[in-house]
């Protein structure tokens, strides 16, 4: 649980999660801001500001692994 009781979705640095991707914004040519589901919609991430996760997903038959910097706060629920 997070310091305020809210069940944390992340349970370490090598526990995988599930997320969906809900929105793609581009705010510009070179940056987007994509927003994730978690699996709970009662969850926060549970990862402090200036961290980064590490996102896997296989697009179009291909592995690919980026590594992002959330910018939602630390007590959001349900997305990141």
């Amino acid at each position: 649980k997070s310091k305020d009781g809210d069940p944390v979705a992340l349970q370490g640095p090598e526990v995988k999660i599930v997320c969906k991707l809900v929105e793609k914004v581009e705010i510009s040519p070179d940056t987007r801001r994509f927003r994730f589901a978690l699996p709970e919609s009662d969850q926060v991430l549970g990862l402090p500001i200036g961290q980064h996760v590490r996102l896997e997903a296989n697009i179009n038959g291909e592995h690919v692994m980026r590594s992002y910097t959330p910018t939602s706060g630390e007590n959001v629920k349900g997305f990141f």
